[in-house]
């Protein structure tokens, strides 16, 4: 690895770049003749209809998590033919959608024969992830290799120890194979830095994966992997997997080890980030959370609650009628027409359930920006000015249109300043309580954002996000359709609630540049309520039966 002492910037970076790509297998580099054009806008069939997969192959990679894991402990399939049909299809994906920054292959193909040995030896597994690949968001620290947060000064500073969720994992049974890519700073809704570039949706090529999770949301989207952790702060896992098709979950503080994982905003704890899974299912996630707060983590993490997992409340929530709230808007901007045509699916299928549905506006998720933007901009972006500057590598223009108009460094505000806004971040969490309170709701339905997937570059116009990091709140998306260019059109009758709403419908006034994009929905509920969020995951999906692959 050159030092950048050295070197320039564009080096170190086509170094690193050189060194993930040597990692991809010769038999597993895409031939010249085989690969899609650059204007093929989907390659989410491309494994199917390239040859270039077996049959077995193609049947492990179309597999849950939860379907795996069975397979496996029963033996139907060993855990190192499960590692490599996902190592070849992450190789495959990373050459067309460009969303991987660390590979383990070797270390993971070691790690599955192990596995394998020990079930064929004692007819038992080690744990309820036996034998599964699971990907890792970048910031994930794995021993021996970089988390450069698409930071070009991180490069060649290999982690010294795994993060604690990556060790709560192994005792599992896990078998961790690649990292993947995130935006220079982490804190944007594109996944693009200067060490590894962007990355792209693998259903639609001209639109964005998401951020800051987004290689993580790429890569499952494309199918290369079966279970991934991401982490959110302002969205990072609930964006992604929404642009992807994707069931995921933010879980509250507390509940999934954020120990020893490499970050931006060390030590601001007014909105904490929070780790969680996104999968292909619901029953994806909830594998995922049991296996892992089964492993105790509160014995080796002071700040993992000692919760265990509640099969009580899951149970509970299975066996009753439940009042779902739902939005169309948050008082300052209305949801573009595909998502306020899943909202309202999902509101007849649930009432032919029983269940009862009412409206109920998000009001304070306005506020709840306001503060969250205070409460980021805090340092006067001298965080990410440490760490892109400590190269010399540009800022990125996404970086700049999203950051760039926040404070200078000379108008930092003062510590009091701060203290005052954690307070009304206090009033507001009262506000919502009492809200929520008055409509009786279990839990609440809506977007994430107010439109689908973009094309690349600019900056997020309006996200309804920001409400759950701030008070943490449990949250979890589910997909429930596809952008249709006939369906989805500029209301006639619209009228705008505000000059922003106005510029978010304009701007979505031709649904043909979105098509085919996945529009999902999230699940918002009270604070450590993930056995709830699961449980009616698991309910979304028996009622809507979607599949988006």
């Amino acid at each position: 690895m050159m030092n950048t002492a050295e070197s320039s910037w564009e080096s170190v970076a086509a170094a690193k770049r050189l060194e993930r790509d040597e990692k991809i297998p010769p038999a597993w580099r895409i031939p010249n003749e085989l690969l899609p054009a650059k204007d093929v806008k989907s390659v989410v069939r491309w494994p199917a209809e390239s040859g270039f997969f077996t049959e077995h192959e193609l049947m492990i990679t179309s597999m849950t998590a939860t379907a795996l894991v069975e397979d496996i402990a029963s033996r139907k399939l060993t855990s190192l033919e499960v590692t490599e049909a996902f190592c070849k299809r992450t190789s495959v994906a990373q050459q067309l959608i460009n969303c991987v920054t660390e590979i383990c292959f070797e270390d993971a193909y070691a790690r599955a024969k192990h596995l394998d040995s020990i079930l064929a030896e004692t007819g038992k597994t080690i744990g309820p992830l036996h034998g599964l690949p699971i990907s890792l968001k970048d910031q994930f620290d794995i021993r021996g290799l970089d988390s450069t947060l698409g930071y070009v000064s991180s490069i060649g500073r290999p982690a010294a120890r795994n993060a604690t969720l990556v060790e709560l994992l192994l005792a599992a049974g896990a078998v961790i194979y690649v990292k993947t890519n995130v935006p220079q700073t982490l804190m944007l809704g594109e996944t693009v830095n200067n060490v590894f570039g962007r990355t792209v949706n693998p259903i639609n090529r001209n639109l964005t994966a998401g951020g800051s999770s987004g290689g993580e949301g790429a890569l499952l989207g494309f199918w290369g992997s079966p279970l991934g952790v991401g982490t959110d702060i302002a969205g990072s896992i609930r964006h992604p997997s929404n642009f992807n098709g994707l069931w995921g979950l933010r879980p509250s503080n507390g509940r999934v080890s954020y120990q020893y994982v490499t970050n931006t905003f060390v030590g601001q704890e007014a909105i904490r980030s929070s780790a969680g899974p996104m999968g292909h299912s619901p029953a994806d996630l909830h594998l995922f959370m049991e296996a892992v707060v089964g492993q105790e983590g509160w014995k080796v993490d002071p700040l993992v609650l000692p919760i265990p997992w509640r099969t009580a409340e899951v149970e509970a929530v299975r066996k009753r009628k439940l009042v779902f709230g739902y939005a169309t808007h948050d008082t300052l901007v209305s949801v573009t027409p595909p998502y306020r045509r899943a909202i309202l699916l999902v509101k007849e299928k649930l009432e032919k359930l029983g269940h009862t549905v009412v409206e109920f506006i998000p009001k304070e998720m306005v506020r709840a920006e306001e503060l969250a933007i205070k409460l980021f901009s805090a340092d006067g972006g001298l965080d990410f000015a440490t760490s892109i500057e400590a190269s010399d590598e540009p800022y990125i223009p996404e970086v700049l249109a999203d950051w760039g108009p926040l404070l200078p460094k000379a108008q930092r505000p003062t510590v009091s300043d701060i203290w005052k806004v954690q307070k009304e971040r206090e009033e507001l969490g009262a506000q919502w309580y009492e809200h929520w309170n008055q409509a009786g709701i279990d839990v609440l339905i809506m977007p994430c954002v107010a439109y689908p997937a973009k094309p690349h570059g600019g900056s997020d116009t309006h996200l309804y996000s920001w409400l759950a990091p701030l008070l943490d709140l449990t949250v979890a998306t589910f997909p429930v359709t596809v952008v249709h260019g006939e369906l989805d059109v500029y209301p006639s009758d619209y009228t705008a609630l505000s000059e922003k709403d106005k510029v978010v419908m304009d701007w979505y006034q031709s649904p043909s540049r979105f098509e085919d994009a996945p529009i999902g929905l999230t699940v918002t509920a009270r604070r450590l309520e993930e056995e709830k969020v699961v449980a009616i995951l698991e309910l979304l999906e028996d009622v809507l039966h979607t599949s988006i692959q």
